[in-house]
């Protein structure tokens, strides 16, 4: 009867010492986590120590700026830079999610939404809009396409709140080359289109408008979007020449 009653007494406390080790050796071998201040700002987070060397910001962690545009970065940090992914938090309320390097600039595909409630979905190239992506904007504008430095560069299609939609050329964030498509679906004279070349957002030179309502197309001549003159057409833009 003794044998019975010292297996009850022994068996918890050898396993609570197992469980113990176990704990302790889960939580004292993966990276110390500590608080760093900078001239710059204050880190909190896991942090990497060598010999001869302060710790530095190294796995994941916090800092928050002193100062600047940028209030905060929660991410990942590599021997005391940022770089891989996280998110950053700017004093303007907007919050960017991507691949950041060591300047705080990110280099991938990347997800932005402001206070406002604008969004922009795609790549970012130095921490600016590039390649490809959608912006949706807080009007309720959509665009999707090209992009160059943050600006809508290239082939790209927006999408107006009032039902208008504008396909074509973009250069530095304005409508801009030799083709480009803008439909009115509301206009004076019921759904319009225009097809043709646009200058700095604005319908510029030959091309041709056409009339869904009345079933009419006409060659016209626009200066700085507004009609200048016009004539009737049967066919395609070309005949307008």
């Amino acid at each position: 009867m003794v044998i019975p009653l010292r297996l009850k007494v022994v068996l918890p406390i050898f396993a609570t010492v197992i469980m113990v080790s176990i704990v302790s050796i889960v939580f004292f071998t993966g990276p110390e986590v500590k608080q760093i201040i900078f001239k710059t700002g204050t880190y909190v987070g896991q942090v990497l120590k060598q010999e001869g060397r302060s710790p530095v910001p190294h796995g994941t962690g916090v800092f928050v700026w002193n100062s600047g545009d940028k209030q905060s970065f929660r991410g990942v940090f590599v021997d005391g830079r940022i770089k891989g992914p996280g998110q950053v938090l700017y004093h303007d309320g907007v919050t960017c999610s991507g691949e950041f390097d060591a300047g705080v600039n990110i280099n991938s595909d990347a997800v932005c939404t402001s206070g406002d409630g604008s969004r922009y979905e795609g790549y970012m190239e130095k921490g600016l809009r590039h390649k490809t992506g959608t912006m949706y904007y807080s009007n309720g504008d959509k665009y999707l396409g090209n992009w160059n430095n943050g600006q809508q560069h290239g082939q790209g299609k927006m999408y107006y709140a009032n039902g208008s939609t504008y396909h074509g050329d973009w250069i530095d964030g304005k409508p801009h080359g030799q083709y480009g498509v803008l439909d009115v679906p509301n206009g004076k004279h019921g759904a319009v289109r225009f097809v043709g070349q646009f200058v700095d957002g604005n319908m510029q030179g030959r091309g041709r408008i056409e009339f869904y309502k009345e079933y009419r197309t006409y060659c016209v001549f626009m200066e700085n979007g507004h009609l200048v003159s016009k004539r009737r057409n049967e066919g395609v833009l070309e005949n307008c020449g």
